[in-house]
């Protein structure tokens, strides 16, 4: 399966980056892992997600 970052989820991903890299550049980049965590687990278990309420 392919993950496909939408440009609204880029544009809120790159403003909570910016907002914690004020008070802690550390933690920004520690969330931001995450994110790439979370999106490769749904790549690769994608039944282990439930869709969202937007077809």
């Amino acid at each position: 399966m392919k993950v496909v970052w939408r440009q609204t989820a880029l544009d809120d991903r790159s403003k909570i980056m910016d907002h914690i890299t004020l008070d802690n550049p550390e933690a920004a980049i520690a969330l931001d892992e995450i994110f790439e965590l979370k999106a490769e687990n749904a790549r690769q278990r994608p039944t282990l997600y439930r869709k969202g309420k937007v077809p």
